[in-house]
Formats: structure tokens, sequence, C-alpha cells
């Protein structure tokens, strides 16, 4: 059973910026540079990933955003989009 933890909504300017940021992360690890990303991509089923992919990224986004994102985290599961992987981020952030 997973375990939820009540966090408060991401603030829109934290929110952006960890969009572009992830966007950029994605098309270098997935070698997608002539692809406009949109915050409705998933990452396994719209652009590809596999869970190598997604370990690598999700490692790339912590020490980018200086966070530490719990693995088991539904926002970055098969079927999250990009929208919920950066309101994911952005509440962590500082």
């Amino acid at each position: 059973m997973r375990k939820t933890v009540e966090t408060p909504p991401a603030d829109a300017q934290k929110q952006k910026a960890a969009f572009k940021g992830i966007c950029q992360i994605v098309k270098e690890e997935l070698a997608l540079d002539g692809r406009k990303l949109s915050e409705e991509d998933r990452l396994y089923y719209d652009l590809g990933a596999d869970s190598l992919d997604m370990l690598i990224i999700i490692k790339k986004v912590e020490e980018r955003f200086g966070i530490r994102i719990n693995i088991n985290d539904k926002n970055w599961d098969k079927g999250s989009t990009l929208r919920d992987n950066s309101e994911a981020v952005a509440r962590l952030m500082p």
C-alpha cells in the first residue's frame, strides 16, 4: 500500500521552471532534440522511455533541482505526464 503525503500546490513560476528543466533533460536523454514537448506527453507511452531511462532522468532532475524524488511517487509512474512530473518537482523545490 502506498503512503500518500499531503503537499501544498506548486507555485506557478517553480512549475514553469521545473517543466523547462525536465524537458531539457528528457530531450537530451531520449535524443528528442527536434521535438517540441507538451505538458500532456507521458515519458513511457508517448516518448518511449524505458525503466533505465526513467532512473537516469530522475537522477538528473534531482541533481539539477537539488531535490530528492521518491521512486514510488505516483507522479513519476508510467502513466504520469510531464505536467505531473513538473508539479511534483516544483513542490519539492526550495
